[in-house]
């Protein structure tokens, strides 16, 4: 089982003990450690900034588009790991950059509302054990 940690950049102590990989549109600048690469496939990306756009008008809608969309992109990133895996004879943990302990960064902290859940639901769909913190 390969397990990874979904946290904060901004809350070290709730990282795993491998490498620091962002997945939000942006990362933090001045971090107090390197972080490794950013995987953009798990990254809301310009739905992020729509929105922030659109939720100044009705949060409600703006945030049911949001989640919709995202978990689209997520569906789609899931459907083709699992074809490559299947196409490669691998599995699935195989097709993707991940080892043991990575921790999978965005900008909320813990305990408030963060677009980490529902990549947490697609890699836990994909074979890893996930720990959201």
């Amino acid at each position: 089982i390969m397990k990874l940690i979904l946290a904060s950049y901004f809350e070290e102590d709730n990282h795993g003990n491998g490498r620091k990989i962002g997945v939000a549109p942006s990362k933090p600048k001045d971090l107090p450690y390197d972080c490794d690469f950013v995987f953009s496939h798990l990254s809301p990306e310009d739905l992020y900034w729509e929105y922030h756009k659109n939720k100044k008008n009705d949060p409600e809608l703006a945030g049911k588009i949001f989640v919709e969309n995202f978990e689209a992109k997520l569906k789609d990133f899931s459907n083709a790991v699992v074809k490559e895996a299947e196409e490669k004879g691998i599995s699935n943990l195989e097709v993707l950059p991940f080892k043991d302990g990575d921790t999978l960064l965005s900008w909320e902290k813990g305990g408030h509302t963060s677009f980490r859940t529902h990549i947490a639901a697609c890699l836990r769909e994909l074979g890893y054990e996930v720990e959201e913190r």
